[in-house]
């Protein structure tokens, strides 16, 4: 896992390294709305995982900084299923940084709720999560999104965006 996580900063440090500054085409700006649906690996290894991270989420486009980027606000939702339940809800904050209209780098930093447990036993902790990915529009509106990191559920996940 660690080897995938080097591999996609050097693929992004490249990408930062040999690309000029396109970012005035911003597809993503400030009052825009994207959603995004993804599914994850497993980032514990305890029980069973019968049903797979997945997750929603929502951004709004609050401040678009020029040429540096688009920062974004919203919130997420994620759920697994083990041998226990476990979900996850949090208030995020994103960074875009757009290399051409179809291709974006984005980081993403989330802080909120996690439960984890079955009927009779329940476990509650404040969940926390980082992430660093790529989304690829395929069209005006939709696009395929890859993300590493940290979170209470998953290290990797992939999925769909659309914006709105």
């Amino acid at each position: 896992m660690k080897k995938l996580i080097y591999i996609a900063l050097a693929i992004a440090a490249e990408l930062l390294a040999t690309i000029n500054n396109a970012s005035a085409q911003n597809p993503f700006s400030t009052g825009n709305v994207q959603a995004q649906a993804v599914i994850g690996i497993p980032a514990s290894a305890s029980g069973m995982c019968q049903i797979p991270p997945v997750g929603i989420s929502l951004e709004w486009g609050v401040l678009d900084m020029d040429n540096a980027g688009v920062i974004g606000v919203g919130g997420s939702f994620e759920y697994a299923k083990y041998d226990f339940a476990e979900m996850s809800i949090e208030g995020i904050v994103n960074y875009h940084y757009f290399f051409s209209p179809s291709f974006e780098v984005h980081g993403r930093l989330g802080i909120g709720y996690c439960q984890a447990g079955q009927s009779y036993y329940r476990v509650s902790v404040v969940a926390r999560s980082i992430f660093a990915g790529v989304t690829y529009f395929l069209r005006d509106n939709i696009g395929i999104t890859a993300e590493v990191g940290a979170s209470m559920l998953t290290s990797f996940r992939a999925g769909v965006t659309f914006k709105f």
